[in-house]
């Protein structure tokens, strides 16, 4: 029989950082997926969010649980609600994202 190598991460596991006046949790890192992705929650401030930035080698997803959060790229802004998804692909699209709602909002991203 062959071992599992299936993990569960429960709410409050994962290593927690603070970057960019949010609260991040790494809920799967990319060393332990040799690379291939990481999982990582974001929990943004009102007015909150990263500077203009890009990846070049990471291909990044974005899902908003909460809020509305206004996503700028090169090309212009647009606001992602509740349940939208931002897919930015391998190439490194300059971005960056700010929390414009009155509360705390989570996006999860890798």
């Amino acid at each position: 029989m062959m071992e599992s190598n299936i993990k569960i991460i429960n709410k409050n596991e994962g290593e927690y950082l603070g970057i960019a006046s949010g609260n991040y949790r790494i809920i799967i890192s990319g060393e332990q997926t040799n690379g291939n992705y990481a999982v990582i929650e974001m929990t943004v401030p009102p007015g909150g969010g990263p500077p203009p930035h890009a990846h070049p080698d990471t291909q990044e997803m974005f899902h908003v649980l909460e809020g509305e959060v206004e996503f700028r790229t090169e090309n212009g802004k647009q606001i992602v609600s509740k349940e939208g998804f931002v897919n930015i692909p391998f190439g490194g699209a300059i971005h960056c994202f700010k929390n414009i709602s009155a509360n705390l909002h989570d996006c999860s991203g890798r």
